[in-house]
């Protein structure tokens, strides 16, 4: 179930975030803002015990343009970016279109019947 919160930290800043289980998307209008809101969550979820995690948190910026290199940390480590990654099945990419999704979708609505026809072909359904 997908829950949307807003949480605000100080009373002059809030935190939109789109959360899912143990993954978060956190959304940010610039590399500045982005950094601000990893280092205020990493900040006060260290006061109660939990930890970001470098080598499974990634950073992917959205442009029409070619996307320009991110530099996010965490105590001091660089974030890796990425150019595509799927959340909640939806494939997301750094061009914001939903091409390479349509492609994906397509090839794996194709996979089953493929399967079911390599069957049939080979006698094996029976």
């Amino acid at each position: 179930m997908l829950k949307a919160k807003t949480i605000t930290f100080t009373s002059d800043y809030v935190l939109g975030q789109i959360g899912y289980a143990d993954d978060t998307v956190l959304l940010a209008e610039s590399q500045n803002d982005l950094q601000n809101l990893v280092t205020i969550i990493e900040e006060h979820s260290g006061k109660y015990g939990l930890l970001m995690n470098v080598k499974k948190t990634k950073v992917m910026v959205i442009s029409k343009k070619e996307p320009p290199k991110a530099e996010i940390k965490v105590k001091g480590k660089s974030i890796e970016q990425i150019d595509q990654f799927v959340y909640l099945g939806q494939l997301i990419t750094t061009d914001g279109r939903s091409d390479s999704e349509i492609k994906r979708r397509i090839t794996i609505a194709k996979m089953p019947s493929q399967n079911t026809h390599n069957q049939t072909e080979n006698n094996e359904m029976f």
